[in-house]
């Protein structure tokens, strides 16, 4: 009969680094090739009965761990985390990252690369989000009629004039 796996508590339900918990002596490398572990993103994992395949906050929980410098979660993404129900279901993770930031692609991950000023980044149940107002201009603005965008009483708004 095989033992079940020592699953430390504070990574039995939130997507985790793999490298920081092998550093820290709470998994090795092979207790994360088990069955006990999900790899969600490069040396992302969660456990498995953490796991949901379209539970939108766990996605992007893995993401803000691998984001670059500067990166925050954004678009539909951010809404959502705001309260906003916008998404379908499977819908990727919306980050915003700098210019020349970097991030290796994934098909639950939709990038977009944008200056992005400290005043327009906050945190939303400790994750990096851009600010209400920068994600309703940002969501509105992939979601207006483009009739409704380009009209000169809008054009204002999405400018932030």
């Amino acid at each position: 009969m095989s033992v079940p796996a020592r699953v430390p508590r504070r990574l039995a339900t939130v997507p985790f680094r793999g490298g920081s918990a092998v550093s820290e002596g709470l998994l090795t490398w092979t207790m994360l090739r088990g069955q006990t572990w999900i790899r969600l993103l490069p040396d992302v994992y969660v456990h498995r009965d953490g796991y949901r395949a379209d539970d939108h906050r766990m996605w992007c929980a893995a993401v803000a761990l691998r984001l670059p410098t500067g990166g925050v979660l954004a678009g539909r993404s951010a809404a959502w985390l705001f309260g906003v129900d916008v998404l379908t279901r499977d819908a990727p993770v919306s980050v915003l990252l700098p210019t020349a930031a970097r991030l290796r692609p994934h098909p639950r991950l939709r990038v977009v690369r944008s200056p992005l000023p400290e005043r327009d980044h906050t945190l939303v149940g400790g994750l990096p989000v851009t600010t209400p107002l920068r994600t309703a201009r940002s969501t509105w603005a992939a979601t207006a009629p483009a009739s409704t965008r380009s009209s000169p009483s809008t054009r204002c708004c999405v400018a932030g004039s």
